[in-house]
């Protein structure tokens, strides 16, 4: 347990997890632009929080660096 608080706490795992997220909101208003066809009809609504917590999640078991005992 100790050894997962120690890698989970890393400013390289708080990094990936910010830039995964923040890639996530990219990624959803391109897709609103591509479907609505215009930069007025992009929306910041409270609903944003899931796609932020699935790209972090994505992005920290795709590039986490696990910590190994020495």
């Amino acid at each position: 347990m100790i050894n997962f608080i120690k890698s989970a706490f890393t400013i390289r795992n708080l990094l990936i997890s910010v830039l995964g997220g923040s890639a996530m909101l990219l990624l959803m208003f391109l897709i609103q632009l591509v479907i609505r066809g215009s930069w007025d009809s992009l929306s910041w609504d409270n609903d944003l929080i899931f796609p932020f917590i699935l790209g972090a999640g994505l992005a920290l078991s795709t590039f986490e660096k696990r910590f190994k005992k020495k």
